[in-house]
């Protein structure tokens, strides 16, 4: 089954959907895994693991319902590009799914230091705000958050207002 699918690996949509078949017919989600790491071994291309990462933390997430194995590939995938907006966003729903607002900020930080427009990383600064203010309770976090922001853009009037309230 590896070699097939190292052979045939110009047509990944066909051949992981025949993959994915296989695996929920048989229930043998591990066979997969080891197939899709052979890949990786194979593909040393940023873009092709990012590829395959994706696919495996969306068949741990949807499939097996293992939000811890697809929390490690996750965060797999950012080893490979720390800057990985997909793998930033989901490990940021999956946190805010679970109840994790501590590592949901971590990725926030995350996501502000990658941000290339600075309306982006406003925004998620006062995510990551709102979260220390009020679920961390962390209001020294929250300060230096909306003072990021202030420091962003100093006619930010919601950030002052921020700061009042902290």
């Amino acid at each position: 089954l590896c070699q097939a699918a190292l052979a045939d690996w110009e047509n990944p949509p066909e051949l992981r959907g025949e993959l994915i078949r296989l695996a929920r017919a048989t229930g043998n989600w591990d066979e997969l895994e080891l197939v899709d790491r052979e890949v990786l071994g194979a593909r040393m291309e940023p873009e092709a693991q990012l590829q395959v990462l994706m696919e495996m933390a969306r068949v741990a997430q949807v499939e097996r319902e293992d939000a811890e194995g697809a929390e490690a590939i996750f965060q797999e995938a950012l080893g490979v590009d720390p800057a990985h907006q997909p793998s930033l966003e989901a490990l940021r729903d999956l946190y805010e799914q679970t109840g994790q607002s501590a590592k949901m900020v971590s990725i926030l930080r995350l996501q502000a230091d990658f941000a290339t427009e600075i309306e982006d990383r406003i925004a998620v600064l006062y995510h990551m705000g709102a979260i220390q203010q009020g679920e961390l309770e962390a209001r020294a976090d929250a300060v230096d958050t909306y003072e990021q922001i202030i420091a962003a853009d100093p006619t930010e009037r919601d950030a002052y207002r921020q700061l009042e309230g902290v």
